[in-house]
């Protein structure tokens, strides 16, 4: 009778300790999916935030619009474009 106890106690220490084991690797795989998931979630955040900054960056009008050019000395007029009032 006593050696049915003990044989009793053994078969339940490797039940409770394959209960360990097996929590353990659960713990384990679902602690896994959420840092997996946490991080895959900040790179897509920190992806979003950089494409944002890039277009607000991009599409920012100048500080001043650039001057048209001028002409630096005007044409003379062509000898056949002058009028009678230029030759008075």
């Amino acid at each position: 009778m006593i050696g049915e106890a003990v044989e009793t106690v053994i078969t339940l220490g490797w039940a409770f300790l394959v209960w360990i084991v097996l929590l353990a690797a659960t713990a384990t795989l679902a602690l896994w999916t959420v840092i997996v998931t946490a991080a895959w979630a900040c790179h897509a955040a920190w992806r979003g935030v950089t494409a944002v900054v890039a277009l607000v960056q991009h599409s920012e009008a100048p500080a001043s619009p650039p001057e048209p050019h001028k002409p630096s000395q005007p044409r003379p007029r062509p000898s056949w474009a002058h009028t009678e009032q230029d030759a008075a």
